[in-house]
């Protein structure tokens, strides 16, 4: 079985059906058993979205976390950032994020492109002037991926 990945989605109170107007958050989990089932429920995440406001919703109203697992993942990075990671480095990238991972961790791929780079071990140790990977590693996350490359935290 596939490690999962949390993903926050936050909108306002009011855009929720049955949604409380005292204030208090609802939290709702699902489980994803099936890539159908996965696939249906991104694209309605992101119509709902999409739909109830430009730019990030606001944090004050209800929260609905779901379970991400490696292909949805891989399937965010790739609509949205194709050109970041290949296949390799996206699932070396989960893997320790899911280790990483909280109760409460929002996928934000934008963010985690910004924070992480993909590369060779003498592309990475030439862009940080460094001279060998153990060095590189005293300055920064670095992880080994299947296909001989690595990612590093950027800094």
């Amino acid at each position: 079985m596939a490690h999962l990945m949390r993903l926050c989605v936050v909108l306002p109170s009011n855009q929720l059906s049955g949604s409380s107007t005292s204030g208090i958050e609802k939290h709702q989990s699902t489980k994803i058993t099936s890539n159908t089932q996965q696939q249906k429920l991104v694209q309605s995440l992101k119509k709902t979205v999409k739909h109830y406001g430009k730019g990030r919703p606001s944090t004050k109203g209800n929260t609905m976390h779901i379970i991400v697992n490696k292909n949805i993942f891989m399937d965010e990075f790739n609509s949205c950032r194709p050109d970041n990671f290949n296949y390799s480095g996206l699932s070396a990238l989960f893997d320790y994020l899911d280790d990483m991972d909280s109760q409460n961790t929002e996928l934000d791929v934008i963010a985690i492109c910004c924070e992480y780079s993909q590369y060779t071990e003498e592309e990475a140790l030439k862009a940080y002037g460094m001279e060998s990977i153990e060095e590189l590693q005293q300055s920064t996350t670095v992880i080994h991926c299947d296909d001989d490359t690595i990612i590093i935290q950027d800094f």
